[in-house]
């Protein structure tokens, strides 16, 4: 009826505060606690007997009309998209979009859990013709809009209708209430009517496609209307034509809020306004119908048309043709959200099942064929895995393959424990449809991860909460005539089911907390393992032979990064993990044409652990592959390299480094490179001037992009060190690649005794050395947020980064640092920061910072 996934446009335009994550949620629950009252005041005279005979009188050739409806519903809904697509001069042919269509309809139609997923599948739906994401958002936004229009032409057929009674009553001619009725669909012709001038070209399609949206969305609103109309009693259900605003009125405040199929208010406003005409337990057992009608059969049927979209592109990969790139990602798409709602439906139909009394014939017949004790714990088992698939529902909607494992358990489990409760048989075939249908798109679920890794949303949680809540209300209410005793909650009774019930509901409430507290007090950690010996050597392979190795790649060595090998082993990838983030350290190392083969390899590696991608460090020259493998990228900075072939202390510009070499020489400051196999001799000097300049800069130890005093580490790189009377007052390791164009320093530190301005003087030293040696640069290393733009229309990361830049150097030297590295006259390279998408690089920024220094405590000490 309404495919109100609008909200998914407005929440990838960019992030919200706090606040308003819960605003929608909390909203949402209002409207159904409001809902609730005004139901249980309807139903404070009905049985659940009355609206459970009401529900078997209905025909089954009503059923089967209500059956073909639902297709009338659905095919007119199929054609949303297309019209959308219309309405932004972007031609797109019915078989191309009626899929996407009607998928994204039956996601959006449960309501708020699926309104952020269709968003996804026309993404990966259209990607391949070429749609941006603004022009996806635009195409939600537009479905919405032209699912929303049905249900105003039927509340303006109730002005219409009103006015034209108005008339009739004040024995007006008729034509005058035909005027009054065209009066009251003033709104509807305006649009339809409306030349497209001026500022209204933008937004107004053509009145071929404006007649086409009215007359599609009006026919799915009135199937889905016409739907419920049929399971009404024949005699007293009144015209159809009066009926119809009622149910506009009703769909529309039910799409307010955002409750799967407008549960609770749709329900309310139905309820009150044709329970005393067709009777109260009619109605609710006519809108038990609809539901399963019109909520669980369309995701029923979108679930059977995902399965055959993942067998027919397998299929085709499996007989040697092409697939269809498309087919193949929209169905890896479609399948997680939509089996997620379906898992959910099916904890909330186990649930509701035990909420609610099993047939006594069926329980005569069940006592004959097992024991007592056994239908007693089906009932618990059946609550148990009810709750179990509520929020299984979540860890499929991450890909989660071991969520995929427990739901079809849950599924199977809670089917035969329907099954044996009660002879429920429909729950049982539901759950079992389900089960097969998951079973068959195990391919959709890979990523390795804990069940929790997926987080909950406020979203999420209030839809298991309302869920809990309908349930425990319903089972009072089906048992409100049950004559109940003190011991009533502790009691079997094999002759009764409330008793069952209670007990069921308490142990449901008793694991949705127990399951709440372990989601929501420990979050899922991603295990990592550190490099082994043997990785190390791969490495130090790579290395050797790779294409323009950074200096960078030396932190390998560290061993507090994991490391990814491409599927080749011709390179690597090192990265640490901060909460949902695998951060890369720098790009790919190895060859040039292995290097998209690793991103892509290590872009697989983060989502089958259900984490952001994140690589820090990227240089201009590598960035077209990033991009070319779906990354954005944003400046974070700027490296300084020194050319060496040029680089002298001759001439007025060079004066600064001149006095600072001659100071050194009259402090007696002495020069030495030491070779790797030297540290050993060292090593004790070198930890002692380490741990005085710790001492001296109240620090820490650091990590992932700055190196630490570690001897396994240190003792593979040649050391540079200063001398004074004999005594090593610095030292800095150095980072030589080996292709001989590059040298690097990585630890840089001096001690109490060391002259004034040591540091400048060792790198003077080592451009001298590293000239000498035959290497092209010397890179200085990055200068943090430098050379970012301010522009207003500057991507808000390079804006903040310009602002803490300017202003954060009471924090951390940032001007002070590019003024030190520019006496070398360097040239400044650009760095970049690379994620899937731009509101991921900020929070990517901060992640890469706070594992360089340690977590939150390590960036404030």
């Amino acid at each position: 009826m309404i495919d109100a996934d609008a909200g998914d446009a407005v929440t990838s335009a960019g992030g919200t505060s706090q606040w308003r994550h819960w605003l929608s949620p909390a909203v949402g629950i209002g409207i159904f606690l409001i809902a609730a009252v005004v139901i249980g005041g309807e139903l404070r005279h009905v049985s659940w007997h009355e609206v459970e005979a009401a529900a078997a009188a209905i025909p089954l050739p009503s059923l089967m009309l209500a059956l073909a409806l639902l297709i009338v519903s659905l095919s007119a809904a199929s054609s949303f998209d297309g019209l959308a697509l219309k309405s932004l001069g972007k031609a797109a042919s019915w078989r191309r979009t009626w899929q996407p269509s009607m998928l994204a309809f039956a996601l959006a139609n449960a309501g708020a859990p699926g309104l952020a997923m269709a968003g996804g599948i026309r993404f990966r739906a259209y990607q391949a013709d070429g749609l941006s994401g603004g022009d996806v958002a635009l195409v939600s936004a537009l479905a919405a809009m032209i699912g929303l229009v049905g249900g105003l032409v039927l509340v303006s057929l109730a002005a219409a209708g009103a006015l034209a009674d108005l008339a009739a009553q004040a024995h007006l001619p008729p034509w005058v209430g035909l005027i009054f009725a065209v009066f009251g669909l003033k709104v509807l012709g305006v649009y339809l009517l409306a030349p497209r001038a001026g500022w209204l070209r933008r937004f107004l399609p053509d009145r071929k496609t404006r007649l086409a949206i009215v007359l599609g969305s009006a026919l799915e609103w009135m199937a889905a209307a016409t739907i419920l109309y049929v399971l009404l009693p024949e005699v007293s259900r009144g015209d159809l034509l009066h009926y119809l605003p009622v149910f506009g009125m009703a769909g529309l405040l039910g799409a307010v809020s955002g409750l799967p199929g407008g549960l609770g208010a749709f329900d309310a406003i139905m309820i009150a306004a044709l329970g005393p005409r067709v009777g109260t337990a009619d109605v609710v057992g006519a809108l038990l119908l609809y539901r399963l009608v019109y909520v669980i059969g369309p995701l029923l049927i979108a679930g059977g048309l995902t399965v055959f979209m993942g067998m027919r592109a397998h299929g085709r990969s499996a007989a040697g043709g092409r697939a269809l790139e498309a087919g193949e990602a929209v169905w890896r798409e479609v399948a997680p959200p939509l089996f997620g709602l379906l898992t959910f439906v099916a904890g909330v139909v186990t649930l509701l099942s035990v909420a609610t009394p099993d047939g006594a014939a069926r329980l005569t017949l069940l006592a004959r064929l097992a024991p007592e004790g056994l239908i007693n714990l089906s009932h618990l088992v059946a609550s148990l895995a009810g709750v179990v698939l509520l929020f299984l529902a979540f860890g499929l909607l991450g890909r989660l393959r071991r969520a995929w494992w427990a739901t079809l358990i849950a599924l199977v489990t809670a089917a035969f424990a329907c099954l044996l409760k009660g002879l429920g048989f429909q729950e049982f075939l539901f759950l079992a449809t389900v089960a097969g249908l998951l079973a068959m798109s195990r391919g959709a679920f890979h990523r390795d991860t804990g069940l929790r890794a997926t987080p909950m949303s406020p979203g999420s949680i209030a839809a298991v909460l309302v869920v809990l809540v309908a349930a425990g209300w319903l089972g009072l209410f089906a048992y409100q005539n049950v004559a109940y005793r003190d011991d009533l909650w502790w009691t079997f009774l094999t002759e009764q089911n409330a008793p069952r019930f209670l007990r069921a509901a308490v142990g449901a409430a008793a694991l949705a907390v127990l399951i709440f507290a372990w989601r929501l007090t420990r979050p899922g950690v991603v295990e990592t393992s550190s490099p082994t010996v043997t990785d190390l050597e791969r490495v130090a392979t790579i290395l050797a032979t790779a294409d323009q190795p950074s200096p960078e790649a030396n932190l390998a060595y560290l061993g507090d990064k994991s490391l990814m090998f491409s599927e080749s082993g011709r390179s690597f990838v090192q990265y640490g993990v901060r909460g949902r983030a695998f951060v890369a350290m720098g790009e790919p190392v190895g060859p040039a044409d292995d290097r998209k083969a690793a991103i892509w390899a290590f872009r697989e590696l983060c989502d089958r652990h259900g984490a952001r991608t994140v690589f820090y460090s990227v240089s201009r020259d590598g960035l077209p592959d990033f991009i070319d493998c779906g990354l954005v990228a944003s400046k974070i900075g700027e490296t300084a390299i020194v050319e060496l072939e040029d680089f002298t202390l001759e001439g007025p510009v060079r004066a600064p480094l001149r006095h600072a070499v001659n100071r050194g020489q009259r402090d007696g400051a002495e020069f030495a490179i030491v070779p790797p196999e030297g540290f050993d001799a060292i090593a004790d000097e070198l930890e002692q001037v380490s741990d005085a300049w710790l001492g001296i800069h109240h620090g820490v130890e650091k990590g992932f992009s700055l190196g630490r005093f570690d001897r396994d580490y240190l003792r593979r790189f040649p050391t540079a060190v200063l001398r004074k009377d004999g005594a090593i007052v610095a030292f800095a390791n150095l980072w030589c690649t080996p292709d001989g164009h590059t040298v690097s320093i990585d630890l840089m530190r001096y001690g109490t005794g060391a002259p004034k301005n040591s540091m400048e003087l060792l790198f003077i030293q080592l451009m001298l050395w590293g000239k000498d040696q035959g290497f092209k640069a010397f890179d200085l290393g990055m200068a943090p947020l430098s050379g970012l733009d301010s522009h207003r229309l500057a991507p808000s990361v390079a804006r903040l980064g310009s602002f803490v830049y300017a202003e954060g150097g009471g924090l951390y030297g940032f001007e002070g640092l590019r003024a030190f590295k520019q006496k070398f006259n360097p040239r400044w390279d650009p760095v970049y920061i690379a994620a899937p998408a731009g509101w991921m690089l900020g929070p990517a920024l901060a992640d890469a910072a706070l594992l360089s220094s340690g977590g939150l405590l390590g960036a404030l000490r």
